[in-house]
């Protein structure tokens, strides 16, 4: 029963995460993904993906941000 728990929890996270990336909320999308637990085995390998690919945005944007002047030194 308390396995069945952590997945459900676990599949929340997943789609929190969906749905924050899907509205450019990237922070807490990637916060989001990483809490799926890798027995979550329909959502971990999709989940991992998406953080990855969100903490490249999140770089990509920083990255942007500091050569336009958005963030001062």
């Amino acid at each position: 029963m308390e396995n069945l728990k952590k997945l459900i929890k676990s599949d929340e996270y997943f789609q929190k995460g969906i749905s924050l990336y899907n509205n450019k909320n990237y922070i807490d999308a990637a916060y989001n993904f990483k809490k799926v637990i890798q027995e979550d085995e329909k959502n971990y390998t999709n989940a991992q993906d998406k953080h990855e690919k969100v903490i490249n945005i999140i770089s990509f944007m920083g990255d942007t941000k500091f050569n336009h002047g958005e963030i001062p030194l």
